[in-house]
């Protein structure tokens, strides 16, 4: 039986795409989440359009999906305290429980859910509550957050106050000087820009762990015949990093036993859509 690769797709500081093949539950969209637009733009419609709510009112698990989304991608190298980062998301999630409570769960969007959250506090625990981490962190636990249980949701004022708090660390750490990598994400090499995310089993949601990234450069609109196997790296969840210089590309995904999947689902490499890395 030939199988599908579902992924997801992140070019770093640049774009978010996700790509599934496989039959999820439908979730409720979110209030002020958007994918329109550059990180700056899409940033500034989520605040106004979270200003424009009570503070009664609550936000969705989209929403704080999308709220990490614009976290990771507005400045990947903005740092928190490991002790701020731990005391800001507890904050969170407190508010999460009590604006969650009584709402039936809903099924995780993927089965490995638990695993990637464990490798992630694994991750952290490492560190001292003096040590950095970078914002791409602070969005993937919100990302784990709604991927759990995407039934999420809390209060615009506790949202406010607990992102007010979350803003307020990162300027420290900023005023200060203090540089950070983050423990989700590799730095690219110099002169390089990382694309990465996630593949999985397209039926079962299941994380695959080894597979191959072919991507075909993109020139004054000609796509390159011949695709090249782009080095990277696994984190064995899953996850996949790969480096490649400035550009636009179109992006396949092989393993043996399952169908190419392009980039966005696409049929094919041409009418695949183009990630392009900024320069």
């Amino acid at each position: 039986m030939i199988r599908r690769i579902a992924t997801t797709l992140i070019a770093l500081a640049f774009v978010v795409v996700t790509m599934s093949a496989s039959a999820r539950p439908a979730l409720a969209a979110g209030r002020c989440s958007t994918s329109a637009g550059s990180a700056t733009d899409r940033i500034g419609a989520f605040w106004q359009c979270v200003n424009s709510l009570s503070s009664t009112d609550y936000l969705l698990a989209e929403d704080l999906g999308q709220w990490g989304r614009n976290v990771s991608e507005l400045d990947p190298t903005a740092c928190i305290s490991v002790s701020d980062f731990k005391d800001a998301t507890a904050g969170m999630q407190t508010a999460l429980d009590a604006a969650s409570a009584g709402i039936p769960s809903s099924p995780p969007k993927s089965p490995d859910v638990e695993g990637r959250i464990s490798s992630f506090w694994q991750k952290v625990g490492a560190l001292g509550p003096g040590d950095f981490l970078a914002a791409p962190d602070l969005g993937q636990w919100a990302i784990n957050v709604i991927d759990r249980d995407p039934s999420r949701r809390i209060r615009v004022n506790d949202f406010r106050l607990s992102t007010a708090a979350m803003q307020a660390a990162f300027d420290r750490s900023k005023a200060a000087g203090v540089s950070c990598k983050s423990v989700t994400r590799p730095t690219p090499p110099p002169g390089m820009s990382f694309v990465s995310g996630r593949a999985t089993d397209a039926a079962t949601g299941m994380s695959l762990k080894v597979f191959d990234v072919f991507v075909y450069p993109v020139a004054a609109g000609a796509v390159s015949s011949t695709g090249f196997y782009a080095p990277g790296g696994y984190d064995g969840n899953g996850g996949y990093f790969i480096s490649l210089l400035p550009g636009t590309y179109r992006a396949s995904f092989r393993l043996l036993g399952y169908t190419t999947q392009w980039w966005k689902n696409a049929p094919s490499g041409a009418a695949a859509v183009e990630p392009r890395l900024p320069r």
